[in-house]
């Protein structure tokens, strides 16, 4: 019973704190009102259910932050969006992620929130609104390191073989693909096929691009992955028609891929 009451009784306090979010027009009350609400779902963890319980929580939360009575760019306000991200339903996580795409000033302290891995997990709807999201948090150098030890490129690369959101995932698949961790989980999870795939569909030239990228630093860093490449070119000459038809960095890359391939296994 005791723990009935503590809980109906956090509830009310949880809940008073998102109503003065939600109505009050003092920035400071605001932000105090924000912060205890950080504070509680931090030390709480089953507050956190509050988001899912009650659509109407994430609501109160973003109303000051649309409307401007609350600083956004504020590191207690955007813990509690990735909260809301991570916990909420279907639609408190897509209007958190439609909010967190317009917060472009604070993209590390978003990153470090750990707002990437429940970006990419959203369902195909709610995505869409974390598109933006998800593309600029990997402009930040030092988010790409955080992106892999949260285990994105998994993530990534299954949304990518179900043809999701292609064009804006493989752009940050390129970007992560300059560092060796990210290189040694693509190879596990046969990213080779999968970019090879896409690039003979009816994709878009920057799809094949961003493609072509990866392609190029995966064979100058495997062997194994050249082989696999040649395997189908030699087949189909996926690699070396875009060298022959395509954007200008795109066949400047597919041309050094196919260099490498008879280099290595023209006497094949």
């Amino acid at each position: 019973m005791e723990s009935i009451r503590t809980r109906e009784s956090d509830r009310y306090h949880f809940n008073s704190l998102l109503e003065t979010l939600s109505s009050n027009d003092d920035v400071l009350e605001n932000m105090k009102a924000a912060k205890l609400v950080r504070i509680l779902t931090k030390r709480f963890p089953p507050l956190r259910a509050f988001f899912e319980e009650d659509s109407v929580a994430v609501t109160k939360l973003l109303e000051p932050l649309m409307s401007g009575n609350l600083i956004a760019t504020n590191p207690v306000v955007i813990p509690l969006l990735v909260e809301s991200l991570k916990f909420g339903t279907l639609e408190t996580r897509s209007n958190s992620a439609a909010a967190l795409s317009s917060l472009e000033s604070n993209k590390c302290i978003i990153m470090k929130a750990g707002a990437l891995e429940p970006s990419v997990k959203l369902p195909l709807l709610a995505m869409k609104d974390a598109a933006a999201t998800i593309v600029s948090l990997g402009v930040v150098k030092e988010n790409r390191s955080i992106a892999v030890f949260e285990g994105a490129i998994k993530v990534i690369m299954k949304k990518i073989s179900d043809r999701i959101l292609v064009d804006e995932l493989l752009v940050l698949l390129a970007m992560l693909s300059s560092y060796d961790k990210p290189i040694e989980q693509m190879v596990k999870l046969d990213a080779v096929s999968c970019l090879l795939s896409i690039i003979k569909e009816d994709t878009s030239d920057k799809s094949k691009e961003h493609c072509i990228a990866i392609l190029h630093t995966l064979c100058y860093n495997d062997r194994t992955r050249l082989q696999e490449m040649w395997r189908d070119e030699s087949v189909n000459g996926t690699i070396a028609n875009l060298a022959l038809n395509e954007t200008t960095r795109t066949k400047r890359k597919a041309k050094e891929i196919v260099e490498q391939i008879d280099k290595y296994f023209s006497g094949s």
